[in-house]
This record gives structure tokens, C-alpha cells and sequence, in this order.
């Protein structure tokens, strides 16, 4: 007697927990599988992307400056009819800036200073410039803009439905999840 109530006590735990699973799934009377459909239209994804290209060369010129060697290459910065000029002027503006016992040096140095700096202007420190004409290829560039195909939308009919799926590639065939009810 002991063995048949363990035998029913177990069949009934087991038919409560084989119950308990079958209504937690909800599974009864359902199946789920994959269908193949044919892809009854494909139409290509395109995405705009703007690219720089280049279309081709510009020429340019420009004008180089190259400081060479004045004559032999000795000095020949002289003094000329400028340079008596500016220390003419630096002895003018020295005698207005000097007072008193001081005039004498502000009339000396203004007379020196301004003599110098005439003398070096006109010379430019002793070089002379050689200028150069130069061509320079200059590339030139357009935006362009294009339609790239990123992608296909491919569509089936399913039971009087449209469905899609986007792909790289378009598909002769697509697999459907159907989910089937049997009562």
C-alpha cells in the first residue's frame, strides 16, 4: 500500500509540473517554421555622397625676388648727394631737440644719424634683387555628387501582404517566420 501512494504521489506531481509547463509555453496547438516566398520586386537603396575630385591644373605665375651681388661684389655704397641730404636733416631736427650746452652734441648726432640712414636707403645695405618669373601647377578641385546603391529592399507576397527586408544584395527568395495555429 506504502508503494501505491508514492506511486500516485509521484504521478500527480509529475502531471502538475508537465501541466504547469505546457500553460506557462502556451504552446499547445502551435507550430513555428521558416517559408521560402519568391521576391516578387527588388528596388535598390541609394544613398547621395558628395566626393572632392579633381578636374584638371591651373598654371600660375609668380615673381620671385632673389637678393645677388651688386657690380663685382665690392662695396659700392658711396657717399652721394642723399646722404648729404639726410645729414642736413638730422642736423635740423637736432638743433630743435638740443638745449643749452647740449646743442652741440643733439646737432652732432642728428647730423651723423641722419647721414647714415640715407646712405643705407639707397643701397639697401649693399644688395641688388634679380627677379624670376615662376610657374606653379595648381591642381583644381570640384565637389561631385553621386547616388551610391548602399543596399536592396526586397519584397514578397505573403497571404495577400507586402513584406520587405533590406539586404546588400538583391534575392530571389526570403525566409518568412510563419507561425501555424492548430486547433
Amino acid at each position: 500500500m506504502k508503494l501505491f501512494i508514492k506511486m500516485i504521489t509521484v504521478g500527480l506531481i509529475a502531471s502538475t509540473v508537465l501541466n504547469a509547463d505546457y500553460y506557462s509555453n502556451n504552446s499547445y496547438g502551435k507550430s513555428e517554421g521558416y517559408v521560402k516566398y519568391r521576391v516578387v520586386s527588388s528596388t535598390p537603396v541609394a544613398k547621395s555622397v558628395t566626393k572632392r575630385v579633381q578636374t584638371g591644373d591651373e598654371i600660375r605665375e609668380r615673381v620671385i625676388k632673389k637678393a645677388v651681388p651688386c657690380g663685382s661684389g665690392k662695396d659700392t655704397n658711396i657717399i652721394g648727394l642723399d646722404t648729404i641730404i639726410g645729414a642736413g636733416i638730422g642736423l635740423a631736427v637736432g638743433n630743435k631737440i638740443g638745449k643749452g650746452h647740449g646743442r652741440e652734441a643733439t646737432r652732432v648726432l642728428g647730423s651723423l644719424g641722419g647721414g647714415y640712414i640715407a646712405n643705407q636707403m639707397r643701397n639697401d645695405y649693399g644688395n641688388c634683387y634679380e627677379e624670376r618669373v615662376v610657374y606653379d601647377r595648381v591642381p583644381r578641385y570640384e565637389n561631385i555628387t553621386e547616388e551610391l546603391i548602399t543596399g536592396y529592399n526586397n519584397c514578397v507576397e505573403v497571404d495577400g501582404e507586402r513584406l520587405c527586408k533590406e539586404s546588400k544584395t538583391k534575392k530571389k527568395f526570403l525566409r518568412i517566420k510563419k507561425t501555424y495555429s492548430i486547433y
